[in-house]
């Protein structure tokens, strides 16, 4: 059996009913450190969320690129089941023909594209199941998708039994796409938080994210869920899901509420969260509406337990300390989820107390029950932004000049910003913060900003970073509605030579980031004057790089061609992203994740030479790009020299056959497990039929002081763990157990062991972070080598070369025209099957030496006209069943005789298997070449007496 057909059994084993019938009992759900209480699938001992996508793999060998899994929800009676249903799909025989001349095979795909292509067929194939999901749950076509949504979070909504508590929270959700939401949390109160989740009506966890809170200070917190199920973006405009709060002491649930369609969400300006005094589990949540030219003031305060009577009197307040600035009255009941009033500022000074979070809101129940929270400005957690051009300036010029500034608001009203100018011919005469030019050619004046700018030695640019404290309603409501301008003059253009709009950007986890800063992106000649832009990278979980760009240019109507380029080679590239000019707008903005990068532009990221070239007709936009990341170090750690990705039905029937049995249970081929004797410091896994245990690798200290934890293999150093990381731990794919904050450890990789050369550390919040310690090598590729197969690093080969004379020829091979493959010296015109680890030799691929160089391919195999094809043990290509020997096809037909254990069985023969200490427990039967077992529990078990039994260890 080949390569190919040991990765295809791993992935698609699950699609045919038959084989997943088990023959003792099911295996046990090695589930430590996977979360079992969220909805998913699970495939070779790993756990994959509903909707997720992937291409099995194995290491070291790679990905099976051509077939494609994905985890489908299963849902009965408008709740989806904990188990989800794994599909899988072999695409290389719908892969379209490319149109053109000259395709290629990209890094890790399937399919063939054109060199100039950016998403394939590959990256849109969907096994079809997005029509599933949206007939399964049923949606009202005249009903109009929202996109906005929020929870009000209180300790009397917690599942099963209400928490009396003063904390309150509320949850804004923005649903960006088909499969991504952001989120954005206000909240008072909280002790000790640690988890946001989303759950259905039952209280399963459809989404986890641990809860960090701010340095700043702000009562705020924020995060993606990405790569959504599609059931689940239903179930979130339907309003079916809830939103909870975890804490330390309620794990549980401290807060929760349903998750509602936020009407107020596109004009809300202003917003708080409303706690109560007492601990009673009840509390609401404020919505401002502003407008700036008759100062009105309208609010919306939804709540949740205020009003448990019939008919009760309310009283609003609104102050500064003991001062009432406004107050109304009214009525509400049991009923009532809201109340709405509204208030005229009355001069320019409550104007500034209601921007910068001075004033309060206070809603008494004549009960006596009361909540209250300061006004602050709108829950914002992304970033703003200006791409200054002088294109955009109000003097109408063209000039090299360009920059960009960042601006973030703060819970108390106020701006921090960071400006940065490049380009400039004359020195910075003032930096302000406008409104928009009216009829009368006049502007807004709001602030200058301009004190705190540097210029750079010996030129005109320079940075400008600080704070803009002096906000106001009007100002903010400019602010959030993308209505205010950043403009520079200089002292050869004292009106403006550079000016942007400042825009808000959708939150990404690289904006909260303060180290973070966006390449900006200049003009490349005088015909791209005037333009310029601005873009966004980050590094991702598996090397893949986040990009957000923003490009200015007004009335041009081309394609725009986005690339990352190595500034050494040329040809070494990336396309980022082609857009074409029906989808372009005056702020043009790409955004997504790109995979395939080659080493050298990873390294160019990583010492920031990357060159980001963007290409709009005539224009030519540049920029640096620096990207810190340790990716390039393991492009290179796996080779395989040969990836063959045919499959056959047969040969999936035949792998089958490689299931192991252990203490009591049957295991798939790749499945692994901690065995029940010395479980702390071994992981057994399945490898081809044969059980292999690793012993655990424990890895080197420097500390003095180490001690051994009970129920852990491995020292550690003692440490002061911290009360909030007490119950956070790391876990890892494929790997079985879970590390405490603080810990470290080698990687357990299935079917290979314990990976020595990788140390991953357990980090605050849960988050692993491995790396594989090794120098940065500046010798080319074909230098680099291991001076022992068990070393963890590449080192460079000395470049001296040795005298001819110094070199003596192996007896056995002529060296004219040898090969050197895999370490071995193969003589021109030899053949040999290769040998890849840790399957052994390849007896299906054939390599010959050509003059020097090692080529390797699979046999051509005969086209068959055939309808019934078979393939004889030890062949590596098809028959047909005709060319069969009758004699033998009719025996095969009269046999119905299993095979277990090394043993045959005759048909409708009973036994009991003898390869464990359980025979005694289990009972086959032989069926028309079919095995079934079954366990049977001796009644012993129920004696507590006789529980030493190791049967009664096993039985459900």
């Amino acid at each position: 059996m080949d390569l190919a057909v040991f990765l295809l059994v791993v992935s698609v084993y699950v699609s045919d009913a038959k084989l997943r019938k088990i023959p003792l009992k099911p295996v046990k759900e090695n589930l430590r450190g996977v979360q079992p209480n969220r909805p998913g699938c699970i495939l070779g001992g790993k756990f994959y969320d509903i909707g997720e996508k992937w291409t099995p793999s194995i290491l070291p060998v790679g990905e099976m690129f051509c077939v494609k899994c994905e985890c489908i929800p299963v849902e009965r009676k408008g709740i989806i089941d904990m188990k989800g249903q794994t599909k899988c799909k072999n695409i290389k025989d719908l892969c379209p023909r490319p149109n053109c001349v000259n395709p290629v095979l990209p890094k890790g795909k399937c399919c063939k594209v054109c060199p100039d292509e950016v998403k394939s067929f590959e990256d849109k194939f969907t096994l079809g199941l997005s029509k599933q999901v949206t007939t399964m749950i049923s949606s009202d076509s005249k009903r109009r998708a929202r996109t906005e949504f929020v929870a009000l979070l209180v300790g009397k909504n917690v599942r099963r039994q209400g928490v009396e508590t003063s904390a309150v929270a509320a949850v804004y959700l923005s649903v960006i796409s088909n499969d991504e939401i952001r989120y954005s949390v206000r909240y008072h109160k909280l002790d000790r938080p640690k988890f946001l989740q989303i759950t259905d009506a039952n209280g399963n966890v459809l989404f986890e994210r641990p809860i960090e809170k701010r340095r700043n200070g702000d009562k705020r917190f924020c995060g993606i869920w990405s790569k959504i199920p599609a059931a689940y973006v239903q179930f979130v405009r339907k309003e079916r899901l809830f939103a909870v709060i975890t804490s330390s002491r309620h794990s549980s649930g401290l807060v929760s509420g349903r998750i509602m369609v936020n009407r107020h969400a596109k004009r809300e300006v202003f917003s708080s969260v409303l706690a109560s005094p007492k601990p009673a589990g009840i509390g609401g949540l404020l919505s401002v509406i502003y407008n700036p030219r008759t100062h009105l003031v309208d609010y919306v305060i939804t709540f949740d337990g205020l009003f448990p009577g019939s008919s009760e009197e309310y009283f609003v307040t609104i102050g500064k300390k003991s001062k009432v600035l406004h107050q109304s009255t009214g009525k509400a009941d049991s009923k009532t989820r809201f109340i709405r009033g509204s208030w005229t500022l009355s001069n320019k000074r409550q104007s500034k107390q209601l921007a910068r979070g001075r004033l309060h809101l206070r809603l008494t129940s004549s009960n006596g029950a009361s909540v209250s929270g300061d006004i602050r400005p709108k829950l914002t957690c992304g970033v703003s932004q200006a791409i200054l051009s002088s294109g955009a300036s109000l003097e109408n010029v063209k000039l090299g000049s360009s920059g960009s500034a960042i601006f973030e608001l703060r819970e108390k009203g106020s701006i921090d910003y960071k400006i940065r100018l490049t380009g400039l011919t004359s020195k910075v005469h003032r930096i302000r913060l406008e409104g928009a030019v009216n009829k009368k050619n006049r502007r807004q004046i709001i602030g200058s900003i301009h004190k705190n700018f540097k210029a750079d030695e010996n030129s005109f640019n320079g940075w400008s970073n600080g704070t803009f404290k002096k906000m106001t309603a009007d100002n903010l409501h400019l602010f959030l509605t993308n209505k205010m301008f950043l403009n520079v003059a200089t002292t050869k253009h004292r009106i403006s030579e550079l000016r942007g709009r400042v825009i808000a950007l959708p939150y990404h986890q690289h904006y909260s980031n303060g180290a973070v800063v966006p390449a900006s992106l200049s003009a490349l000649s005088s015909d791209s004057f005037g333009q310029a832009g601005n873009a966004w990278f980050s590094m991702e979980i598996g090397c893949s790089l986040h990009y957000d760009i923003t490009i200015t240019s007004k009335g041009n109507q081309n394609d725009i061609t986005i690339s990352l380029v190595s500034p050494t080679d040329p040809d070494t590239y990336v396309t980022v992203e082609k857009i074409p000019s029906s989808k372009l707008y005056e702020s043009r903005l790409a955004t997504g994740s790109i995979t395939e990068i080659p080493e050298d532009l990873f390294r160019n990221l990583d010492d920031g030479t990357a060159l980001l070239v963007v290409i709009i007709g005539k224009t030519r936009l540049a920029g640096n790009v620096s990207v810190p990341n340790t990716c390039w170090q393991y492009s290179q750690d796996y080779d395989m020299d040969i990836l063959v990705d045919e499959q056959t039905s047969e040969e999936v029937v035949a792998a089958n056959r490689y299931k192991c049995f252990y203490e009591g249970s049957v295991y798939e081929n790749g499945d692994s497990w901690l065995p029940d004797v010395n479980a702390t410091c071994n992981t057994c896994s399945c490898n081809k039929g044969k059980i292999e245990c690793h012993a655990l690798i424990c890895p080197v200290l420097s500390c003095a002081n180490k001690v051994t934890v009970e129920g852990e293999c491995c020292p550690t150093c003692v440490q002061e763990t911290p009360e909030s990381s007490k119950d956070i731990f790391c876990k890892l794919d494929g790997d079985l157990r879970r590390h405490r904050v603080g810990s470290t450890w080698h990687p357990f990789l299935p079917l290979m062991g314990y990976a020595k050369c990788v140390i991953c550390t357990c980090m605050p919040g849960g988050v692993s972070k491995c790396e594989r310690k090794c120098p940065k090598l500046d010798c080319p590729k074909s230098r680099r080598i291991r001076l022992n197969p068990t070393d963890c690093c590449q080192v460079c080969a000395p470049e001296e070369k040795k005298p001819e004379a110094a070199v003596k020829p192996l007896q056995d091979v002529d060296m004219k025209g040898a090969c050197t493959f895999k370490e071995q010296i193969f003589a021109n015109g030899a053949k040999w099957h290769p040998r890849v680890m840790p399957f052994g030799y390849m007896k299906c691929i054939d390599c010959t030496c050509n003059s020097g160089t090692p080529v390797c391919q699979r046999p051509q195999c005969p086209k068959l006209t055939c309808s019934r094809k078979i393939r004889k043990q030890g062949a590596c290509c098809d028959a047909c069943a005709d060319e069969q020997p009758l004699s033998e096809v009719s025996e095969e037909k009269k046999s119905g005789s299993c095979v277990f254990g090394g043993k045959k069985y005759d048909d409708g023969q009973t036994f009991q298997p003898g390869s464990s200490a359980l025979s005694s427990c289990a009972l086959c039967t032989c069926t028309n070449g079919s095995m079934k077992c079954s366990m049977t529990c001796p009644k012993s078990c129920s004696d507590p007496k006789k529980k030493d039994n190791p049967c009664c260890k096993h039985c459900a």
